[in-house]
């Protein structure tokens, strides 16, 4: 579909939904979502198979408005909790790589107001815990292209919390927090 927004590049048609988008979010009373920059980088640019490689990641707020946004924690990397990460990562022969970890331990921990911070128009801020998420294994050689999708979703039903008592309470704050999904630059990674 030539008219798809992908990767910054715009279509002949993708203003249009754009604009029509946009309408349809004012229509419901809500604001657009953010102009977001997501940065990742590896001071790794090779590795041995099995090795991890530890990946950091920057958001930056490019918008003209703050944003109140959420650190990833544990559950964030298998969609358990808000924000989710999602790992993607290319190989020439092999195509698409699933990188989504493994959760040894079926229950997360609950919600922390700390991990909810406001980001300014034009200020960065390091993600916090890729290590839960960010320390990808490449379990074959090759060439990878790396890249993390960051999901902020207020409403997202956080699950597998050992004690859920109070839990509406303890979510009212994330439920707040600005909603957005943005994904990073791509690194690449020669495994060996």
């Amino acid at each position: 579909m030539p008219d798809m927004v992908r990767n910054g590049e715009r279509g002949a048609g993708a203003g249009l939904a754009m604009a029509l988008g946009l309408m349809a979010v004012a229509s419901l009373g809500l604001a657009p979502p953010p102009d977001l920059e997501l940065r990742i980088t590896s001071s790794a640019r090779t590795a041995r198979v099995g090795q991890r490689v530890a990946i950091r990641g920057i958001l930056r707020n490019l918008a003209s408005h703050p944003v109140q946004l959420v650190q990833p924690g544990d559950g964030s990397g298998t969609g358990s909790r808000t924000p989710m990460l999602t790992w993607h990562a290319t190989e020439a022969r092999r195509g698409e790589i699933d990188l989504t970890p493994r959760a040894a331990d079926p229950f997360i921990n609950g919600p922390n107001p700390k991990e909810i911070f406001e980001l300014q128009p034009g200020v960065q801020r390091e993600l916090l815990n890729l290590d839960l998420a960010g320390l990808v294994t490449f379990e074959r050689p090759g060439v990878y292209r790396v890249r993390l999708t960051y999901e902020n979703d207020p409403d997202r039903r956080w699950c597998c919390i050992p004690s859920s008592k109070g839990l509406d309470r303890d979510l009212a704050p994330f439920r707040k927090t600005t909603r957005c999904r943005v994904e990073s630059n791509e690194i690449e990674i020669e495994v060996r």
